[in-house]
C-alpha cells in the first residue's frame, strides 16, 4: 500500500502486509485471504484519509529468479481490470533469493488495442530505498 507520485504514476510503497489467517500456501502458488486483504486495506485507506491506496502485490521466489511469471503477469493484468481495486498501474513486488534477498518491482498498465481488446504492458521499475530512522 502507498500512493502514486506525480508526474509519472511513480508507485511509493509505504506498507505491505501479511498473508492473513486464512491464505493457503502450495508448492508453487499461493491463494490469498482475500476477506482479510480487503478489510485490512479499507481500514488503512480510511485511517489515512485515503491518501495510502491498495498498490498491487507483492510475493517471494525461493529460487534467483526475480523475473514474472505466467500466472504473475495474469494477477497484474486481473488487478489492473478490477476497477474497485481503483488502481490502475499496479504494482507487483518479488522478493527473491540468491545469496540473500532481493526486491524487484514491475508496474502494469492495460493498453488498449484498435481491434483486439487490451494488453498488458509491463515495465521493470528503479528501487529506492528510504531509510527515515533520524
Amino acid at each position: 500500500m502507498g500512493y502514486f507520485k506525480q508526474p509519472g504514476n511513480i508507485p511509493v510503497i509505504l506498507l505491505a502486509t501479511n498473508p492473513g489467517p486464512n491464505a493457503r500456501y502450495f508448492r508453487y502458488s499461493y491463494r490469498p485471504d482475500y476477506d482479510y486483504d480487503e478489510a485490512l486495506i479499507a481500514c488503512v485507506h480510511e485511517k489515512s484519509n485515503e491518501r495510502i491506496t491498495y498498490l498491487g502485490d507483492w510475493h517471494s521466489h525461493p529460487a534467483p529468479s526475480n523475473k514474472m511469471s505466467y500466472r504473475d503477469k495474469r494477477t497484474l493484468r486481473r488487478i489492473g481490470a478490477y476497477k474497485p481495486a481503483l488502481v490502475n498501474e499496479p504494482v507487483m513486488l518479488i522478493v527473491s533469493l540468491s545469496d540473500q534477498w532481493s526486491p524487484t518491482i514491475w508496474q502494469g498498465k492495460l493498453r488498449k488495442r484498435k481491434f483486439l481488446g487490451t494488453y498488458l504492458s509491463i515495465e521493470k521499475k528503479t528501487i529506492h530505498l528510504f531509510d527515515d530512522k533520524r
